[in-house]
């Protein structure tokens, strides 16, 4: 769930879909789930942070672009994560 539903499901947003897309994505090209706990806990626990192992760390072998877009994607604040229209350009790179 994203970050910041923890408010409630009123601030849902597409932005909040694409966190689910990026913790989809990062588990399918890792094997992992990118965090150890939900991230809702991790936000809150780390007082806004939310971490993981770098995908470009994880798959040095992607394009530069989509691993950007994908880690964008894990961002706690969801103005700062891709639009489905980068997102979908980053997927075609």
């Amino acid at each position: 769930m994203a970050p910041e539903l923890a408010a409630g499901s009123r601030l849902a947003q597409a932005a909040s879909d694409l966190f689910s897309f990026g913790v989809l994505a990062y588990e399918l090209l890792t094997g992992d789930l990118p965090f150890s706990e939900p991230p809702i806990l991790q936000v809150i626990a780390n007082k806004g942070v939310l971490t993981c192992e770098p995908l470009a760390k994880r798959c040095p072998d992607l394009h530069p672009a989509l691993i950007a877009a994908l880690e964008r994607c894990l961002a706690v604040d969801p103005a700062t994560r891709p639009t489905a229209h980068d997102l979908a350009s980053a997927l075609g790179a």
